[in-house]
C-alpha cells in the first residue's frame, strides 16, 4: 500500500490510508486467524479474520444485503417515485459539524413537506415513504442528500388503494422552495444555541479527493 499512497490525487491522510490498508488485508491472514467447529459433523477450520471496516465490500455486503431484506419486507408491493432531495451548499459546514442534529432536521423537513404536498395535491389518498440518508457524492466528495422513496398512490378513507398520476408525483420547484425553507430556518435558529459536544470528532475532510473515515457517517433510514 505505500508505493500507492503518494499516487493518490491530493495525497492521502492517515484515517484514509488506514481505511485502504485494512480493506487490503482482509481475510488475507495479516489481520489473525479464527477457528471453528461445525456443531453438526465436527469438521474444525483455520479461517482469516475479516476488517470489519464498514467501507469495505466484502465486510459491509452481506450486512447492506441483509438491511435492505429487512427494508423490502416492510414496503408495499406497489408503484413509486424516486426523489432526490439535496443540502444547500451553504449548509454543508453546519450539517458536517452538526451531523446527527442536522440529519434529523433534514429528515423531518422532507417527511413534513412530502405530508403536506400528498394532502393537497391527492387529497383522499394517504400515501407512504421511504428515506434514505447519504453523505457522499459519487466524486467521494462531501455531499449530503437524501433519497426518497415515494408511494405512487395510497389508502383512502376505506383502506382501499388508489393510485394516483403514475409519471408525475409534486411540483419541482415548489416542494424544493419548501423543503430548504424549512431547513435554512430551523438551521439558523439551531445556530444560535450550542449543538453537538463532540462536534470536533465529525469533522471531516472534504477534498473532491477525500475518503469516508473517523467520524460516523452510517446511512440512516426513515420510513413514513
Amino acid at each position: 500500500m505505500r508505493e500507492w499512497r503518494e499516487q493518490w490525487p491530493g495525497g492521502l491522510d492517515r484515517e484514509g490510508y488506514s481505511t485502504l490498508n485494512l480493506i487490503a488485508h482482509c481475510r488475507q491472514g495479516a489481520l489473525g486467524y479464527n477457528y471453528g467447529q461445525c456443531s453438526s459433523c465436527q469438521h474444525k477450520e483455520w479461517f482469516a479474520s475479516s476488517c470489519g471496516d464498514r467501507h469495505c465490500p466484502m465486510c459491509l455486503g452481506p450486512r447492506q444485503a441483509q438491511w435492505s431484506q429487512r427494508t423490502c419486507e416492510r414496503l408495499p408491493d406497489c408503484p413509486h417515485f424516486h426523489l432526490t432531495f439535496s443540502v444547500p451548499p451553504q449548509l454543508w459546514e453546519f450539517f458536517e459539524h452538526n451531523y446527527r442534529v442536522a440529519a434529523e432536521m433534514l429528515f423531518k423537513a422532507v417527511a413534513e413537506s412530502l405530508k403536506e404536498f400528498q394532502r393537497n395535491n391527492w387529497k383522499v389518498v394517504e400515501g407512504g415513504f421511504l428515506a434514505v440518508l447519504h453523505t457522499w457524492g459519487s466524486a467521494l466528495n462531501w455531499h449530503p442528500h437524501l433519497h426518497v422513496l415515494v408511494s405512487s398512490g395510497g389508502a383512502d378513507a376505506a383502506g382501499n388503494w388508489r393510485q394516483v398520476r403514475p409519471g408525475y408525483a409534486f411540483p419541482v420547484r415548489a416542494m424544493s422552495a419548501k423543503v430548504g425553507g424549512l431547513l435554512s430556518g430551523r438551521a439558523g435558529k439551531a445556530r444560535r444555541r450550542p449543538l453537538d459536544p463532540v462536534a470536533g470528532a465529525l469533522r471531516h475532510r472534504r477534498e473532491e479527493t477525500g475518503l469516508a473515515g473517523g467520524a460516523d457517517r452510517r446511512p440512516l433510514a426513515g420510513l413514513q
